[in-house]
């Protein structure tokens, strides 16, 4: 009797020392955060931040754990712990435990809002929690269960009655997830829809409408207003990308975009400058540096000269070569001896000469010194200067009424260069202008 009794002892106390074994850290068995060795701890810390058994991380730098993330700042409101507890946001710790937003933790356990945990034990949002259980939103566990919007659960269990929060997902994300971050969903970095995890679309991918797929060829029918390069829709309109209807891209180079075709720019001359043009660009031609008119070139007027009505003038003062004239004072004179000339429209003898209204044109004959016009415009045969013109051998071109445009020829025939002037129409006074040669209708001397 007595070795049965000893038998029965040994076995009881054998049994009462065997317990079921300890379920693995996961998703099911721990609210807070799996450490390096597989256990549960409460993923408050610093050094060990995480929820919903996840494995734990350390937040660095200016991160603070905060509810089980790694976030930047901190947390607020006077706090009290005591004996190695942590307490934010006016909770109460004492004994080790961790708590946040008001909760009350002793023994090691963690509450947040509001929650009361022992022993071990993690609640939040008002929760309580015994023995190592997890409880949130209101639940209540113990012996390690787990028990999440009001529900309950013991030895081990889990319920859930309400969700859960503070993660993304498709209750709080429209986009995508990435590292609990919720992504708008609509890049080829992020892409996708309802809470679900983002991914990355691959080279050539794009992401539409949370997916990712193979953009369509690039034609007139999906790049109508521009042009195509390496499959691109481009906006078809700079010099480096210019085409229009879905047609291959062209580099214009030095030329010109302008609606979708490479153009060359637009000379400056005659038909479109009224002033005078440098570097292709027309001027007013009214200043001394940029004078000239009919889309001639620009000339910078000299020392002491001014722009007047297209031409270079000097301060000797008087009227411009061309001019109408009764009097040689009445005109300008040349920049070196001040010579003044005015060709009369009558004759010594008192016949017409076919200088219509008299003719400013002062001598530029060279004595000692080159003699120079009034007007760098002026053209000078050696004798005297003339009102330049842009039309020669057109009629009356620029000139005033009476007068034509010219070209000076050398003895050869040949066009002497920059000679264009305003000379007598020969049919004001045929046999004055012309001498021994025709005079043709349409005012020049025959050759």
């Amino acid at each position: 009797m007595r070795v049965a009794s000893l038998t029965f002892a040994l076995t009881f106390f054998a049994l009462a020392g065997c317990s079921a074994p300890k379920p693995a850290c996961s998703q099911q068995t721990c609210a807070g955060c799996c450490d390096a060795s597989g256990t549960c701890v409460t993923g408050l810390a610093q050094d060990a931040c995480g929820t919903f058994g996840a494995s734990c991380r350390a937040c660095g730098g200016f991160e603070r754990c905060s509810f089980g993330v790694c976030q930047l700042g901190g947390s607020g409101g006077g706090a009290g712990a005591t004996g190695g507890g942590a307490a934010t946001g006016g909770g109460s710790a004492t004994g080790g435990g961790a708590a946040t937003g008001g909760g009350a933790a002793t023994g090691g356990g963690a509450a947040t809002g509001g929650g009361s945990a022992t022993g071990g034990g993690a609640a939040t949002g008002g929760g309580a929690a015994t023995g190592g259980g997890s409880a949130t939103g209101g639940g209540a566990a113990t012996g390690g269960g787990s028990a999440t919007g009001g529900g309950s659960a013991t030895g081990g269990g889990s319920a859930t009655g309400g969700g859960s929060g503070g993660s993304c997902n498709a209750t709080n994300c429209a986009g995508c997830c990435a590292n609990n971050v919720c992504q708008l969903g609509n890049s080829s970095m992020f892409c996708g829809l309802n809470g679900n995890a983002c991914i990355g679309c691959g080279q050539g991918l794009t992401c539409t409408n949370g997916q990712c797929v193979t953009p369509p060829p690039c034609n007139a029918t999906t790049c109508p207003g521009g042009c195509c390069s390496n499959g691109v829709c481009q906006s078809g309109n700079t010099q480096a990308s210019c085409g229009t209807n879905g047609n291959t891209c062209l580099n214009c180079g030095t030329q010109n975009c302008v609606s979708g075709q490479c153009t060359s720019p637009t000379q400056c001359g005659p038909a479109n400058c009224s002033g005078c043009c440098v570097n292709n660009t027309c001027q007013l031609g009214i200043s001394a540096s940029a004078c000239g008119a009919g889309g001639a070139a620009c000339t910078m007027c000299g020392s002491g000269a001014s722009c007047s009505q297209g031409s270079c003038t000097t301060s000797t003062g008087g009227l411009s070569s061309g001019e109408p004239c009764t009097a040689a004072s009445q005109c300008a004179g040349e920049n070196t001896l001040g010579l003044k000339t005015c060709r009369s429209p009558t004759l010594s003898d008192g016949g017409v000469s076919g200088w219509v209204g008299g003719y400013c044109a002062p001598t530029c004959v060279s004595v000692f010194v080159q003699a120079q016009c009034p007007s760098s415009s002026d053209y000078c045969d050696d004798l005297f200067c003339y009102a330049s013109c842009t039309g020669p051998g057109s009629g009356q071109s620029n000139c005033r009424a009476g007068y034509v445009c010219i070209n000076d020829r050398f003895s050869d025939g040949g066009v002497v260069p920059q000679s264009a002037h305003c000379t007598p129409n020969c049919n004001n006074a045929p046999s004055s202008v012309c001498g021994n040669r025709a005079c043709l209708s349409n005012g020049y001397c025959a050759p």
